[in-house]
């Protein structure tokens, strides 16, 4: 009668699930001229609307907790934006560095990264004139 209860058994557990690995898609970099110039204003401008969104945010919540006057402090906040960036283009491609441990590929980065925040820079003081004279 034992035998009847237990009865036996070959059992064996199943093999654990091999997952494939999936080929992950590989976005290649754009080759043609159009192809870059369009990738470079695409990620140009999606860094303008960052810049220009977080210092609109930060003029909405001087406004909203100050009481402030918003034709006074959005403009004020695009110029404070402004000269941020651009006095970090200034004293970031200028040698306030020690350049003698740089090899020359660091230096031309350092050169080329102040060019591009003195552009965002003059824009963010472009975006600040205009809504000046817009919203007096």
């Amino acid at each position: 009668m034992s035998g009847e209860l237990r009865a036996e058994m070959n059992w064996t557990p199943a093999d654990p699930v091999v997952e494939k690995p999936r080929p992950k898609k590989v976005k290649h970099p754009p080759v043609t001229r159009r192809g870059m110039v369009l990738h470079g204003l695409v990620r140009f401008a999606l860094i303008s609307g960052g810049l220009s969104g977080g210092i609109a945010l930060i003029g909405l919540l001087i406004v909203w907790r100050g009481g402030g006057s918003a034709a006074r402090v959005f403009p004020l906040c695009f110029y404070v934006g402004g000269a941020l960036l651009a006095a970090s283009a200034f004293f970031g491609g200028t040698g306030t560095y020690d350049p003698e441990y740089w090899d020359r590929s660091e230096r031309e980065y350092a050169f080329n990264m102040s060019f591009v925040y003195g552009v965002f820079g003059i824009g963010l003081i472009g975006i600040g004139a205009v809504l000046e004279n817009f919203l007096f």
